[in-house]
């Protein structure tokens, strides 16, 4: 098949690019390069850092499997990139919004419940108060016991790592504590001991951007449960 290319999230290596798809959904599928997975998605799904939009819209489990090698000319695509940070909302507007956000949370978790809600929930509460105390070695310990662990494809605890880091990056802008206390954060990628075939997923560098982070080389490899 001719891939014909929309546009292309600015992280993604140009102008030619090569990967060997790793897993397939309807609209998307996660294609490996370098250690890195770059999603390749139909028309229709949103731009990203490391994401390829196609102009048609076909589905992808007729098309392309796991294990299939992939090669894109890059050279007409439009290059994508996310507007500049807007500036930090005040206290109060932003307390008013992490509110409406924890409500309409608690009102996804009655019907769709995640293993973070409960075997993992007193562990993410001893990394709320790690960070509010900038206690840098029980942050490292605890935020390390997340990779690779839950359910999902990413999986669960690997999501959660990511809005932390995030988060955490977002608030501390302006302090300058919590922006040293981030850079002490970042913490070299090793193996998932916890995750079938030892697990490969990596977790970036804090101090770089929040936008993508090396991935699995097994996707659909999840930890056991009740290893955190």
């Amino acid at each position: 098949m001719a891939w014909a290319v929309a546009s292309v999230g600015y992280r993604v290596p140009r102008p030619r690019f090569e990967g060997v798809v790793r897993a397939v959904f309807p609209r998307a599928c996660y294609v490996e390069h370098g250690g890195t997975l770059v999603t390749l998605a139909a028309h229709g799904i949103a731009n990203g850092p490391m994401t390829i939009v196609m102009r048609d819209s076909a589905d992808l489990r007729g098309i392309v499997a796991p294990g299939d090698a992939v090669t894109l000319d890059l050279r007409r695509a439009k290059a994508w990139r996310p507007r500049a940070p807007r500036s930090l909302l005040d206290g109060r507007d932003r307390k008013r919004r992490v509110a409406l956000a924890r409500d309409r949370l608690i009102q996804s978790r009655r019907t769709r419940s995640s293993v973070l809600d409960r075997a993992g929930a007193s562990a993410i509460a001893e990394v709320e108060q790690a960070c509010r105390s900038l206690d840098i070695a029980a942050a490292r310990a605890r935020i390390e016991r997340f990779v690779g662990w839950g359910e999902g494809l990413t999986p669960a605890g690997d999501d959660y790592l990511v809005g932390l880091c995030a988060a955490l990056r977002a608030l501390a802008k302006r302090d300058a504590a919590r922006r040293a206390f981030l850079r002490e954060l970042a913490f070299a990628s090793r193996p998932c001991a916890r995750a079938p075939h030892r697990c490969r997923l990596t977790i970036w560098r804090l101090p770089r951007t929040a936008t993508s982070m090396p991935m699995c080389s097994k996707p659909a490899m999840r930890c056991v449960p009740g290893a955190i």
